[in-house]
Parts: structure tokens; C-alpha cells; sequence
């Protein structure tokens, strides 16, 4: 073994690179969790009278790049029906067997692609291509965010600073960077920023525990009330909102519906791909956005927390005209402008009580598996993950994904449609 493990930092950066597949597999979790909200494959439909089954999936969405976390409190984990569940699981599965024939097939043709340097033995990660690589590059990335003029690059700069520091509590490894508690100007710059994406990142961090006295000034609603009119028609505020008060969901889905913009989750994705070192090599460039979309999955949790609370307030019994009247076009919202494929699927959860047709009902059921089908063909990584082919697709899916969302990032994937009359397979 080489002795360059033996260093606590590149022993660290190891336990952390070791965790990308993890990362890989959250991603597609995160993009398929929604195409089986009906059932599973030979399953039954699931049916709650007056709600949806919770069940919780701990781990899934942000496992992999915040080191596990356990520590964060429930709010900050989506509670999904429990066919959702279950199914993911069934997916997890699908994935991780992928993962393992893809691992075999490299260590059968004995070499694997590595865009930038070529070819390299399959099945090893070189300290200095890998862990020596991200440990030079990663102060770089984090002190380009920490100075830029953009408020959200710096606050950026603040998550991924609290995220190093979960990571090594979590590993028991010495920290790489002052052990000082980030959240602090994170809060302070949310009570003052107009932004919605620093407000939601820092709520979403302080839910962590040990939050510093700065987080407990964080009032979602107080800043709703203060924020610009322009700022308060955005989707993902009122779904922080439902998160954040669920008392007041349904005042969070008025603001869904009458909100003029309902764009993707705030995403670090892009300021970080910006920060990049233009002298990285294309493979470390994906290794590092990996650990990026991972934490960006994770703190997405925050807005799927808020479209389950939603829905379940939705599907309640006994609302009255108003209310009912409220969450048909709260159904009609999502379906037409969700940009996740989990919204998508509330969009159905929500509609089937509150007057869908089955054949609506049947084709967004189409509509979502589709796009889950287009995930599983799109961002398979195959026997080679950091061959330039896979890089690029990547890169560009990350991007495409912090940009327009899911649901289009996704459609660039789509099957052609086959002949008129072609038999289902």
C-alpha cells in the first residue's frame, strides 16, 4: 500500500473519495425517486385514508457528500409515502448492481480511461491522480468562492466550509480547515440578503444540531414579510415555508400557485464549476462536482420536505371549498411547472383526490416513468466513469440540472418515440 495513506489529510481525503459512488447513487435516487410513487414493479397501488404513509429515507438523498449527518434533525429529511420508499430501495438495488458490473467489466479489461491522463490500471486510485489531486485543488475552489463579488458564491463558500467540517467529525479525521462553525456568517448574511438560496441554506444548515445563537434569528416567516414582492413569487420560498411553519401550509400552498416563478432548487453546482482552476483535468473536474451534487441533493431535501407536507395537507379529508379549490390548482402548478420529477409525482398524488381523470392520472404515471427510464439510460456510468465520454455527459447534466431543473435536464434523454402501434416492452 502506498505509504501516502499513512498522512491523516490524504487518509481522509480517501474515506471521502470513497464515497462517490455513494454520491452517483444519490443522485439517481434523487431522479428516480419519483417515476415509482404508484407502485412498484408486480406491486398494489398505495392508499391512505385521510394522508400518506410516511417513511423515512435517512440517508439517501444526502448520505454520501455530508458524511452521513445523523445528527441533523428530521425536518431536514424528506418523509415520502411508502410506496416511495420502497421502491427506492428496489432502485438502490438496480443501481448498486449496475455499479458492481460496470466495476467488473474494468477489472476484466484490466485498464480504465481517466479523461485528461489515459489509461490507467482498473481498479486502483492513485494517491497522487486522486487523493493527493483533490487536496491540492480543493483550497483553490473554496478560496475563489470565499472572494468572489457574487453573495451567493460566498455563501456557497460557507456550506461547502460546514460540510468539510461535518465530513470529519463524522470520520474521526483532523480537520483540514479552522474548526470554526461557518453557520454563523452564513445566518448573519441570510438576515441581511435578499436572496432566497442563502435563506434556505442557512435554515437548511441550522437544522443541524449545535447550531450557533446566530441561527436561532432565522425566522422564515419574518422574512417573508420583509422580503420584495418580487421576491415572495417564488415557488421555492413558500415550499421553505411549508417546511419551515407546517402550520401554515395552507398559506404555502397559496403562495405555490400564485407564485410567477417555480425554477429549480438554488444549486452551489454552478459557482462551484466556475471556481474551478482552469488548469484542472477534466476527470478531477467531474470528481469535484460529484461531491458538490451530492451536498446540492441533500440540501434539496429542505423543498421535497416542503411538497410532501403540501401534499399530505392536500390530501386531507374534509377541506373545504376554498381549500379544495386552492389544491386543484396547487395540482395543476406542479404539473405543469414542476421542474422535478418528485413534483411531478405529488402533482398525481394531489390531483387523484381532488378530481383527475384516470386517464390523467395514467399519463403523468407515462410521463414520470419515462423520464425515470431516461435516468437510468442517461446517467449510467458504465465501465468507465471518468472516461471523457461520461465526463462530459456529466458535467453537462449537472449543469443542465442546476439551470432548468430536472425534468429537462432529463428530456435530452428521452427514447425516441417509437412506430405507431409499437408493443410496450
Amino acid at each position: 500500500m502506498n505509504g501516502g495513506f499513512e498522512d491523516p489529510a490524504i487518509a481522509r481525503q480517501r474515506r471521502r473519495l470513497g464515497l462517490l459512488a455513494l454520491v452517483a447513487k444519490a443522485l439517481l435516487l434523487a431522479v428516480l425517486l419519483g417515476a415509482w410513487w404508484v407502485w412498484e414493479p408486480g406491486g398494489e397501488p398505495s392508499r391512505a385514508a385521510g394522508g400518506l404513509p410516511a417513511a423515512s429515507l435517512d440517508g439517501s438523498l444526502g448520505a454520501a457528500p455530508a458524511g452521513a449527518a445523523t445528527s441533523a434533525s428530521s425536518v431536514a429529511t424528506p418523509q415520502l409515502p411508502a410506496v416511495m420508499a420502497t421502491a427506492a430501495a428496489s432502485v438502490s438495488a438496480l443501481v448498486l448492481n449496475g455499479a458492481d458490473a460496470a466495476s467488473q467489466a474494468a477489472a476484466s479489461a484490466g485498464t480504465t480511461e481517466l479523461c485528461g491522463v489515459g489509461r490507467i490500471q482498473a481498479g486502483t486510485d492513485p494517491p497522487h491522480l486522486f487523493e493527493h489531486a483533490v487536496q491540492a485543488a480543493w483550497p483553490r475552489v473554496l478560496a475563489a468562492l470565499a472572494q468572489s463579488p457574487a453573495e451567493r458564491a460566498r455563501a456557497a463558500a460557507l456550506v461547502l466550509r460546514f460540510h468539510e467540517r461535518l465530513t470529519d467529525a463524522h470520520t474521526n479525521s483532523p480537520p483540514a480547515w479552522p474548526a470554526e462553525d461557518t453557520r454563523d456568517a452564513l445566518a448573519a448574511m441570510a438576515l441581511q440578503s435578499p436572496d432566497p438560496a442563502v435563506l434556505g441554506w442557512a435554515w437548511s444548515l441550522c437544522r443541524f444540531s449545535g447550531a450557533p445563537a446566530a441561527c436561532q434569528q432565522l425566522s422564515v416567516p419574518r422574512w417573508i414579510a420583509q422580503a420584495p414582492d418580487q421576491v415572495q413569487e417564488d415557488a421555492a420560498l413558500w415550499l421553505l415555508l411549508a417546511t419551515a411553519e407546517p402550520a401554515q401550509a395552507a398559506r404555502a400552498v397559496q403562495g405555490v400557485v400564485r407564485a410567477t416563478q417555480f425554477g429549480p432548487s438554488p444549486a452551489m453546482t454552478p459557482w462551484v464549476a466556475a471556481a474551478l482552476p482552469a488548469d484542472l483535468l477534466p476527470y478531477l473536474r467531474l470528481v469535484l462536482l460529484l461531491r458538490v451534487q451530492g451536498l446540492d441533493l441533500s440540501l434539496e431535501a429542505t423543498e421535497i420536505r416542503g411538497l410532501d407536507l403540501l401534499t399530505r395537507h392536500c390530501r386531507a379529508p374534509h377541506l373545504d371549498g376554498a381549500g379544495a379549490a386552492d389544491c386543484r390548482g396547487l395540482a395543476e402548478t406542479l404539473a405543469q411547472r414542476s421542474s422535478s420529477v418528485t413534483g411531478l409525482a405529488m402533482s398525481h398524488l394531489i390531483g387523484e383526490v381532488h378530481g383527475w381523470s384516470q386517464a390523467r392520472q395514467d399519463a403523468m404515471q407515462v410521463r414520470v416513468h419515462a423520464l425515470a427510464q431516461a435516468a437510468r439510460r442517461g446517467l449510467s456510468l458504465g465501465a468507465e466513469p471518468f472516461g471523457c465520454a461520461n465526463v462530459e455527459r456529466a458535467q453537462q447534466f449537472f449543469l443542465d440540472r442546476a439551470a432548468g431543473g430536472e425534468v429537462a435536464a432529463l428530456s435530452r434523454f428521452l427514447a425516441p418515440a417509437g412506430p405507431a402501434g409499437a408493443a410496450a416492452r
